[in-house]
């Protein structure tokens, strides 16, 4: 991601909640129509990491516990309408369809952040090929080399993801020479290869190792590219992972 102020919002938000099931199931076979675009959603609503706040056959809203980051997946406008109905205010908006740009762009004062691909490894197992990388958590002592070298998110957010383990450093004979982490809604992401050691296949091991690791927890590894990152799209081809048919687009409000 390329702008500082995409989730830099407040920290731990996306935590358990317990769903009436029969909703829960609901917005599950809606998301499952089409399962790539939607499966940051899919996966927040299976751990039970977000507020379910509506949903019926045609569209699922979803947010955060503080109510300030909020997911919309509608398959006409009828979903994009009911966000305005219900008169939420989000800071931060993820829109499933393009559709949902043209209903709720102004009404709510927002613009777009980033406009991405969703995508997700469709299957059960992964190689990790030989590499010469060791890999381990990196700790909260190791926050200035993360934003010395990532830059598309707080510091305050890249501190809350190292305090909880959940970027993992990659090692070359004791040497760093880069990291992988997981975003707080589940995704894979912040993948940074430090600049020496870049075009000897380390990304690739970086991506396999998360990989192993979502499924090790019997999770479905996912992620999200922007659109731009051609890079991130032939490494995320080259490990067989399916990208969506459509965008995903990151919104926040309008300081004006």
């Amino acid at each position: 991601m390329a702008l500082p102020f995409i989730r830099s919002f407040p920290l731990a938000i996306f935590i358990s909640f317990p769903y009436n099931n029969t909703m829960k199931n609901l917005a599950l076979d809606y998301l499952n129509k089409d399962y790539c675009l939607n499966i940051d959603m899919i996966e927040l609503l299976k751990r039970d990491e977000c507020l379910l706040v509506d949903a019926d056959d045609h569209y699922v809203i979803l947010s955060d516990r503080h109510q300030y980051t909020y997911l919309v997946s509608s398959d006409s406008d009828e979903g994009y309408r009911r966000f305005l109905e219900l008169q939420l205010s989000p800071e931060l908006l993820v829109i499933h369809q393009e559709r949902g740009l043209a209903l709720l762009m102004e009404p709510l004062q927002m613009m777009i952040d980033m406009t991405c691909y969703n995508a997700y490894y469709p299957f059960q197992a992964v190689t990790e090929a030989a590499t010469p990388l060791t890999f381990k958590p990196l700790k909260s002592s190791d926050l200035a080399i993360v934003t010395a070298h990532y830059k598309s998110t707080s510091p305050e957010y890249l501190e809350e993801r190292l305090h909880l383990g959940k970027i993992q450093g990659g090692y070359l004979d004791n040497s760093l020479v880069g990291f992988i982490g997981e975003h707080e809604e589940g995704s894979m992401g912040m993948l940074e290869i430090f600049e020496s050691y870049r075009k000897k296949g380390f990304a690739t091991a970086f991506v396999r190792h998360a990989i192993k690791h979502y499924l090790d927890r019997g999770q479905v590894p996912y992620s999200q590219i922007e659109i731009s990152n051609q890079p991130s799209i032939a490494l995320h081809h080259k490990l067989q992972m399916n990208l969506s048919a459509s965008f995903v687009y990151w919104c926040s409000r309008r300081k004006d």
